[in-house]
């Protein structure tokens, strides 16, 4: 177990990066509000198929690694790993623990899920590594920002153009934070080592 001081919460996941302008507009979003918001919150639409609801936020709990290697679908790989997260404060948000579910395979299983958690009040999950959070995490909760490393490498399939774009990225990201006047740091998501701000 890693033992985290941190949850993880991926901004916005994508393959590719033409998503990452969105991300960036995504993260402006909650620099503006100051929080991390459900879609209820947002009063967003909410597309359906995921076990959060509309007002719940998902959180990746890394402390269950071992755990989460043993399946094939997680929140960790599934977004983390693709994503600009933010780093929360475990002991400054309240979560409520998913029980573990079977992979869903169509709408249908989805949708049973969701009107047990409605008649039960439990939370349900099929990633072992998903908590989730009640409305809203307001930004105080929040450490700093990490970007996958790999990610990066992978995409540019290059080691050197793929730090490059993610330092123009960190740039970006720093410009956000200080035109929102809040004081994070950016960190390698793999090695949690910092960023430091290119001048």
């Amino acid at each position: 177990m890693s033992n985290s001081p941190f949850y993880y919460y991926s901004v916005n996941c994508s393959d590719s990066f033409t998503e990452w302008d969105k991300t960036l507009d995504d993260f402006e979003g909650i620099l503006y509000t100051g929080a991390i918001l459900s879609w209820r919150a947002r009063r967003s639409k909410f597309p359906g198929g995921l076990f959060n609801g509309k007002d719940y936020i998902s959180l990746c709990n890394p402390d269950v690694k071992d755990v989460m290697e043993l399946f094939e679908d997680n929140t960790y790989t599934r977004f983390v790993s693709k994503s600009l997260s933010l780093l929360v404060y475990k002991d400054m948000v309240e979560v409520k623990q998913t029980q573990l579910v079977p992979p869903v395979k169509d709408e249908l299983d989805f949708w049973k899920y969701f009107f047990l958690t409605r008649l039960s009040r439990k939370r349900y999950s099929d990633m072992p590594d998903e908590v989730q959070a009640y409305y809203s995490v307001p930004m105080e909760a929040v450490h700093g920002v990490a970007l996958p490393t790999d990610f990066f490498i992978e995409a540019q399939r290059d080691e050197l153009l793929g730090r490059r774009a993610m330092l123009e990225y960190a740039k970006d990201i720093y410009e956000l934070l200080e035109e929102y006047d809040y004081d994070l740091k950016i960190y390698e998501l793999e090695s949690m080592e910092e960023i430091k701000r290119c001048k």
